[in-house]
């Protein structure tokens, strides 16, 4: 008989809220362990565990710490990002058909924190936008709940709506920002794991393009990269990778300057049709500030011929 997973923790207690007027979904505070089994069947194989209470090898999850502070819960944007109808520098989560896009990296970041107020209610503080973390955070969710990577979801612009977030891996027609993850020449960097929204560098090389074959578990004193599912490994045959979600990791060898900033969501692969809650592209055109070069807008250029980038809000739960 088929696990019902509404009873279990944390499912049971993921539901639909509104924040400041914005549509969310409230996960509570979850944490994780992540490891590589060292005997029995599986051996040498990456295992994920979540829990309630803190327990011996568990952390918090990245996706619950802001600025040091462990957050009781979180908030996800049940909608991509629209402008706010009182004030159209603000971002909402609303259903809409108009959303908020031909936006980069920082301008998305920021609008996200034109959403928090200085003194205000908690309602009004711990907006920021959804990153990496948060991303990863309910694709653990989906890996507990469904047993698979390969999720079904509609490629035809049919919303798909997991638990109150509609399009949780992105529009069929735009990718999304995602920040928190990129690459400096062929290093990986990842936001360091107390929420301050410092890149440090994991080591880890980037691999490459293509499936991943496995996902990166390397520790450090402030990251944990079994919290993301980065590939540390890929290939470039579809059915010889563990996952059918393609990523675009910096290409073996690259050197580049400066930060380039990873996004996700469908059709901005190179293989036009893998996508899901595990692809991400790290694309040396997209810099930290700028759309991309020479295009301003993704969607009209290039690979990126679905539609501009998006972004979501998220929120923190003191």
């Amino acid at each position: 008989m088929a696990i019902d997973f509404t009873t279990l923790w944390p499912y049971c207690d993921i539901h639909e809220v509104e924040v400041d007027g914005q549509k969310m979904v409230r996960i509570p505070r979850i944490y994780v362990k992540n490891v590589v089994l060292e005997s029995g069947t599986y051996k040498g194989r990456p295992a994920y565990f979540m829990s309630k209470e803190k327990q011996e090898g568990y952390h918090v999850h990245p996706a619950f710490m802001n600025a040091g502070k462990t957050c009781s819960a979180l908030d996800l944007s049940c909608y991509e990002a629209s402008k706010d109808a009182k004030d159209n520098t603000k971002p909402a989560s609303v259903q809409t058909t108009s959303y908020w896009q031909q936006v980069n990296r920082k301008t998305a970041i920021d609008a996200c924190q034109k959403r928090n107020v200085d003194g205000g209610t908690d309602e009004q503080q711990g907006w920021h936008c959804w990153d990496i973390y948060c991303q990863h955070l309910l694709a653990r969710l989906m890996l507990f709940e469904y047993g698979t990577t390969g999720f079904a979801f509609q490629e035809d612009g049919t919303d798909y709506v997991y638990r109150g977030i509609h399009q949780p891996a992105g529009n069929p027609q735009s990718p999304t920002w995602l920040p928190g993850l990129g690459n400096i020449g062929d290093k990986m960097y990842l936001y360091d794991s107390s929420g301050s929204a410092m890149l440090i560098n994991t080591g880890l090389k980037c691999p490459g393009n293509g499936w991943p074959t496995s996902f990166a578990m390397t520790k450090g004193s402030n990251f944990d990269l079994g919290d993301v599912f980065v590939a540390d490994a890929v290939t470039s045959t579809e059915t010889d990778g563990s996952c059918s979600d393609w990523q675009r990791l910096a290409r073996n060898g690259v050197t580049e300057t400066g930060y380039f900033t990873g996004y996700r969501g469908p059709y901005t692969q190179d293989p036009a049709d893998a996508h899901g809650m595990f692809a991400i592209s790290q694309e040396t055109d997209g810099s930290n500030s700028g759309y991309g070069s020479p295009s301003a807008v993704w969607g009209y250029y290039g690979y990126y011929d679905r539609g501009p980038l998006r972004f979501r809000l998220a929120h923190f739960v003191a």
